[in-house]
């Protein structure tokens, strides 16, 4: 299994967000959730 992980710009080092196994898009935001249930 290859999980995501989310970054705010190119040059960030640490991740905001790691083990992404689902993501939902609107309008005008994001909402990801991790495989342990956390979401962001």
């Amino acid at each position: 299994m290859c999980l995501a992980k989310a970054y705010t710009n190119r040059e960030m080092v640490e991740p905001i967000l790691e083990n992404i196994s689902h993501m939902d898009l609107d309008d005008k935001s994001v909402r990801m959730e991790t495989m342990f249930g956390e979401e962001k």
